[in-house]
């Protein structure tokens, strides 16, 4: 199956309630961001809340579980019989599990071959932006051609998400900062990211909300952020992954090595859900990352997706997802 989430919608807070978490106003994470006043907005429309300790934490990575709550919110859904879910990996006792039953009773969710729904999976930004074409429906435009021409990074959007992202360029919800005209399609979408994506559909949808088009092709608009910080956001980027041997099954005493090729200067990790946490990887030329994982007798795990995280010295990160399932001890 391509993504699981081809014919998704949704985003988020796996946190709070929106009476009980922080509200805008008192994030302290978020001063000088680029996407602050969508999260202001959004959080003071009761769309999306904060974390209890007072941070968005809009740079963190958004999980398909997060994601099903967030729609199941901002759009209304209403609730769905739990004991209906036939996801093998979905108890009715999960904290998203009335969420996944609402996505998914809607047509809107979709899970993945082997019966699985997959909640923790991390989220691409190719896979958030077809959801939110999806969520469009009928007030999108039919005629998509050419919408990505002015996209530099065109070339990389997988084919299966091909329509919904044209879609989304056509409907003008696909935001990108510091440059509009990049997709980075298969970068980990963070919580910032995805919520300026929720705003500009909600927007589509007719819901009243300022107008606002920081990250969108053909603005003007720019926030102040202090220059240093906005360089720093720039520079980090993760160009491509390589994993050494290029398998997809490995089993005990085998090692295996994560290469990542992107802005030098700065911290990197490889995570393998349920497996290695945080494995870190050195810098061993200027922009080339590796790290190193030997498996264990006791490790076992279907289909993960291995993750890299790049973290810049100014403490702006990036993650991007290994695009084929990794087998362990299976």
């Amino acid at each position: 199956m391509k993504s699981g989430w081809q014919a998704t919608v949704g985003l988020v807070v796996c946190m709070t309630s929106a009476t009980g978490g922080a509200q805008a106003a008192e994030f302290k994470d978020i001063a000088g961001y680029w996407g602050a006043s969508y999260i202001d907005t959004l959080v003071d429309r009761r769309f999306i809340a904060g974390f209890p300790d007072g941070t968005f934490r809009p740079n963190a990575p958004v999980t398909r579980a997060q994601l099903a709550a967030m729609a199941a919110r901002a759009f209304d859904l209403p609730e769905s019989q739990v004991s209906n879910l036939t996801f093998k990996d979905v108890s009715p006792n999960d904290w998203a599990a009335g969420a996944i039953a609402a996505v998914a009773d809607r047509g809107l969710a979709s899970g993945f071959v082997d019966g699985n729904f997959r909640p923790e999976d991390l989220l691409t930004r190719a896979q958030a932006i077809v959801i939110f074409s999806q969520v469009l429906g009928r007030s999108s435009q039919n005629n998509t051609a050419g919408t990505l021409t002015g996209y530099n990074d065109a070339a990389a959007v997988p084919d299966w998400a091909r329509p919904g992202i044209e879609k989304a360029a056509a409907a003008s919800i696909i935001v990108s900062y510091p440059d509009p005209n990049v997709l980075k399609p298969n970068t980990v979408a963070t919580r910032g990211e995805v919520a300026a994506m929720m705003y500009q559909t909600l927007i589509r949808l007719g819901i009243s909300l300022p107008a606002l088009d920081i990250g969108v092709v053909g603005s003007d608009d720019r926030p102040a952020v202090p220059r240093a910080r906005a360089a720093a956001a720039e520079r980090v980027e993760i160009d491509r992954l390589v994993l050494l041997p290029e398998l997809n099954v490995f089993r005990s005493g085998d090692e295996f090595s994560v290469r990542a090729f992107a802005t030098p200067g700065g911290q990197a990790n490889f995570t393998l859900p349920g497996i290695a946490p945080a494995v870190p990887m050195e810098e061993k030329q200027p922009g080339v990352y590796e790290g190193r994982y030997v498996v264990k007798r006791g490790d076992q795990g279907g289909d993960l997706r291995l993750a890299v995280t790049l973290r810049g010295r100014a403490g702006s990160s990036t993650t991007q997802v290994w695009p084929q399932g990794i087998n362990i001890n299976r």
